[in-house]
């Protein structure tokens, strides 16, 4: 008796819960859909590109070289007596160590045109701009 009060008890709790319960989706039919690319270019189209690029490299370079000389006689004999005894040695050695670090930074708009569309609807786009900098112009295609 009490295992059927307890199955009735539980049966009126599930149901009660259950309908407390509902979902709704995050997704209305209104909202647009989430795979599609928008907007659909066409040929002659113009697009804005932003450009934003950090740049750095680090070169280095080592060099050394050493060298050693001895050079020895002996006095002569005989009638070369008056040849002294000398001795001689040299030795020399050189490093050098050298590096450059260049960083840079680009930002930048152009303003592009589409001309052409490939079938996976990749675009190819053509733009220039030119910009001076430090009394040099830099061209971005």
């Amino acid at each position: 008796m009490i295992t059927k009060k307890i199955l009735i008890l539980f049966s009126i709790i599930l149901v009660l819960v259950s309908s407390a319960v509902s979902a709704n989706s995050l997704w209305s039919d209104n909202s647009a859909n989430f795979y599609q690319d928008y907007p659909e270019y066409k040929i002659g189209d113009i697009i804005t590109v932003v450009i934003e690029e950090d740049a750095s490299a680090i070169q280095s370079a080592n060099t050394g070289t050493s060298q050693d000389s001895d050079y020895s006689s002996s006095g002569g004999t005989d009638f070369l007596d008056f040849l002294p005894f000398f001795d001689f040695s040299y030795s020399d050695s050189e490093s050098a160590d050298g590096s450059t670090q260049r960083s840079g930074t680009l930002e930048a708009d152009i303003t592009t045109k589409v001309v052409k569309i490939d079938d996976n609807n990749n675009l190819e786009i053509e733009g220039r701009k030119q910009v001076k900098i430090n009394g040099e112009t830099q061209t971005i295609l």
